[in-house]
């Protein structure tokens, strides 16, 4: 067992010391990643942390308070972020998987009838939605339920989820509502 602290981004004080059952020469990223499960795990505070580069490879982050973190760099494939709080997170160059790297998170919102949570990125590949393990576009998304949920409310909710983030796409990128309207019309 080693300690690790972690850091306030903020403040540049040590905001918890993580006990981890890590090899003294292993990359800061993988200690990171350790001190954030220890963390989760024992109830320390997340919020605000210096989390940088944190190999969070298919870790379980529900419910994770991880408002105004640090997690710039860090690797999240497969990582299950459902019920975890980023607001305020700086997750500039995380990484989704299959190459694709945040610049930010541009909204969230919760299933009602099952608390699925959905996560709507800017990513240096286009907009991309994480919900659990599925990682899509607006428009496979809509496939999916299309092919998984015809009919069925889960379906209808998650399709107004999607119209809840393509209307905030709209309201921060002009030309992309210029496109779909031109789409619309053309369709």
């Amino acid at each position: 067992m080693i300690s690790l602290d972690i850091l306030n981004r903020f403040s540049g004080t040590v905001q918890f010391t993580a006990e981890i059952d890590c090899d003294e020469n292993a990359s800061r990223s993988i200690k990171i990643g350790l001190a954030v499960k220890w963390a989760i795990k024992t109830g320390a505070d997340l919020g605000g942390a210096y989390l940088g580069g944190a190999y969070l490879g298919g870790a379980y982050l529900g419910g994770a308070y991880l408002g105004g973190a640090d997690l710039r760099g860090a690797y999240l494939r497969g990582a299950d972020l459902r019920g975890a709080y980023l607001g305020g997170a700086d997750l500039r160059g995380a990484y989704l998987g299959g190459g694709v790297k945040i610049k930010s998170l541009l909204a969230s919102a919760v299933r009602l009838n099952d608390q699925y949570q959905f996560f709507l990125w800017e990513t240096e590949c286009g907009h991309v939605i994480t919900a659990g393990c599925r990682q899509m576009t607006i428009a496979d998304y809509r496939a999916h339920i299309a092919a998984e949920y015809p009919g069925a409310a889960k379906g209808d909710e998650t399709s107004d989820i999607l119209d809840y983030f393509e209307a905030r796409l709209k309201r921060t990128d002009p030309a992309r509502a210029v496109r779909a309207e031109l789409r619309k019309g053309v369709a």
